[in-house]
């Protein structure tokens, strides 16, 4: 789940009176959006049913990277990682296949809470958007 502003060449028009602030305002406000579908992907991994030999080790996982820095683009976005020899994390969010060929579905954790969150996620974008405008003048 990423939250990405696209167009951020449009934005930093549109919000010239910020200048050369206008990225680093940008990804401060998608850091905390990020760290909103972060929390409530945590929240939704607690709520699961836990097997008797659960080691935490998805809910840890979650995490929040910045995205790259390209061109045109500023964000952040939500991974999920597991300890070097795991590779259930995948598995988990999106489904398996079992040997005898059964489709087992996902538990969608990190797509639930990016629809969950999405508003207040755009919401924080544009907290911060507007406290760095009003902080400018």
């Amino acid at each position: 789940m990423a939250v990405v502003i696209r167009g951020a060449r449009e934005f930093e028009i549109k919000l010239g009176k910020l200048g050369k602030n206008a990225k680093k305002f940008l990804r401060k406000g998608t850091r905390k959006a990020a760290k909103l579908i972060q929390t409530k992907t945590k929240q939704n991994l607690e709520e699961r049913e836990q097997p008797p030999d659960d080691s935490g080790d998805l809910e840890r996982g979650v995490k929040v990277k910045a995205l790259k820095r390209k061109r045109g683009r500023v964000g952040h976005r939500v991974t999920s990682t597991l300890p070097k020899g795991k590779q259930y994390n995948m598995a988990q969010e999106y489904g398996w296949t079992t040997k005898s060929g059964r489709k087992m579905p996902g538990k969608r954790h990190m797509r639930d809470a990016g629809e969950t969150e999405e508003q207040a996620a755009l919401d924080a974008v544009n907290e911060s958007l507007d406290d760095a405008i009003r902080s400018q003048f």
